[in-house]
């Protein structure tokens, strides 16, 4: 009786080995998807979580958006869009998504989680408004008259002559 031979990826050809690579990509299967049935918001929404696990942010947010482009209110797009700029670091744009799907469907506790976390993040970066101790110190001449300019274009006959 014959042995069954293990072939091992490396004894592959290399063009045949890169196309096994790209099928065990994670968003393989929904770029085949989309490519099926394009702009599909589900889909999009699920490659956005596979952009976002393996770190390409920017691509996460792209997918992101796409799937919100026919429907502005699609929860699920929401949320990954605010996932993913949650990751990018942009809490505070994070935080207007969290709070535009916590007003559509407060009964999911993710956008809830996700409104905490930003501002979680928001104060670990600023710091708590308490925390902040603004000194008038030094010469503030400069904002004075870059006040005074702003008011006199913006409400001229405030100015007297």
């Amino acid at each position: 009786s014959a042995v069954p031979r293990l072939v091992l990826p490396g004894a592959l050809k290399p063009a045949r080995t890169q196309e096994i690579d790209d099928r065990c990509r994670p968003g393989f299967v929904f770029a085949q998807a989309l490519q099926i049935q394009a702009g599909d918001r589900n889909c999009l929404v699920a490659r956005s979580k596979c952009y976002l696990r393996l770190g390409d942010t920017e691509n996460a947010l792209k997918d992101a958006e796409a799937s919100l482009e026919t429907d502005k209110e699609f929860t699920k797009g929401l949320y990954q869009k605010a996932e993913a700029l949650y990751t990018m670091g942009d809490f505070e744009f994070a935080l207007v998504f969290y709070h535009r799907g916590y007003r559509l469907r407060p009964e999911l506790r993710k956008f809830k989680l996700g409104i905490q976390k930003c501002q979680e993040a928001i104060e670990n970066s600023v710091g708590s408004p308490s925390s902040v101790k603004l000194e008038n110190r030094g010469d503030l001449c400069f904002l004075s008259r870059q006040a005074e300019v702003w008011s006199s274009c913006l409400f001229p006959e405030w100015v007297s002559d």
